[in-house]
C-alpha cells in the first residue's frame, strides 16, 4: 500500500484512482475525491464513475453537472456496466440531455449484455412498457427478465415483473398457438423470422370479435402496432 500512496504522490493516475475507490467505498468523500481529481488518463471505469457521483451529489467537492456529464460518459466508454445504465437512465428520463427511448435502450442493452442486472430489468421494462420506437416486444423482454432472474435470484422486483409479463402472454400464446400460418388476417413479412409477426389492431379488416380486436382488449394497448415473438 505505501508503494501505491507514493505513487499516487507522484501522479501516477491508476494509483490515484485505486486509493480514491477505496476512500470512496469508505465514504470519505474528501480523500476520496482528492485522489480521484489526480485520476485522469486512468483506464478504470469505476473511478471515474465515483469522480462523477462526487460531481453529480457534491461529494467532498461542489456539484458541477458538466462535469458529471462528461466524466459518467468517460466512464461508459471504459464499458463499466453501472456507467453505461446511468448514461441509459439518463436518455430515459431526460436528465440533462433530450429524452430519447433508443439511445436509452442501447445504453441498457451494453451494460446488460456485460451482466448488469439493473440494466436488465429496465431493458425489459421498456420492451414491455414502451418499446423501440413504440413498437414493443414481449418476447424480449420475457428474455431479459428471465436473464436479471438468473443473474440475482434476490431481486425480488424483477421475479415480480416475470410473473405479471408470464400472466399477460399465457392467452396470447394460447391465441397465436391456434392461428393457422396461412391465415389471412395475420400480416406476415417473408423477411422477419418465422417466430416474429406484426398485427396492425384497428387496421386488419375483420371486425370487434376477430384477433386484432382480442389482444386489444387483453393489453389495453395504446400504440397501432403490436410487435409478439413467440416460442413455437
Amino acid at each position: 500500500l505505501k508503494a501505491i500512496v507514493k505513487a499516487a504522490g507522484m501522479g501516477d493516475p491508476n494509483a490515484n484512482a485505486f486509493l480514491g475507490i477505496i476512500y470512496y467505498n469508505r465514504e470519505s468523500f474528501d480523500h476520496a475525491f482528492k485522489f480521484l481529481s489526480n485520476c485522469n488518463g486512468t483506464t478504470n471505469g469505476e473511478a471515474l464513475f465515483d469522480l462523477a457521483k462526487c460531481y453529480e451529489k457534491g461529494e467532498g467537492t461542489t456539484k458541477d453537472d458538466k462535469k458529471w456529464w462528461t466524466i459518467l460518459n468517460q466512464s461508459a466508454d471504459l464499458q463499466y456496466p453501472p456507467a453505461l445504465h446511468m448514461v441509459g437512465c439518463a436518455y430515459d428520463e431526460g436528465t440533462y440531455v433530450e429524452e430519447n427511448n433508443e439511445t436509452a435502450m442501447k445504453y441498457y442493452l451494453k451494460a446488460a449484455e456485460l451482466g448488469y442486472v439493473h440494466s436488465m430489468n429496465h431493458l425489459a421494462i421498456m420492451n414491455e412498457m414502451e418499446g423501440n420506437n413504440g413498437i414493443r416486444n414481449l418476447m424480449e423482454a420475457r428474455k431479459w427478465y428471465l436473464k436479471a432472474v438468473q443473474t440475482d435470484p434476490a431481486f425480488t422486483k424483477v421475479l415480480d415483473n416475470l410473473t405479471d409479463l408470464n400472466n399477460k402472454l399465457r392467452p396470447i400464446e394460447f391465441l397465436l398457438g391456434r392461428i393457422p400460418k396461412d391465415d389471412s388476417q395475420i400480416l406476415k413479412f417473408p423477411d422477419l423470422p418465422d417466430i416474429l409477426w406484426l398485427m396492425q389492431y384497428n387496421t386488419l379488416p375483420f371486425g370487434g370479435s376477430g384477433i386484432g380486436q382480442k389482444l386489444g382488449n387483453i393489453f389495453h394497448f395504446d400504440t397501432r402496432i403490436i410487435v409478439i415473438k413467440f416460442l413455437k
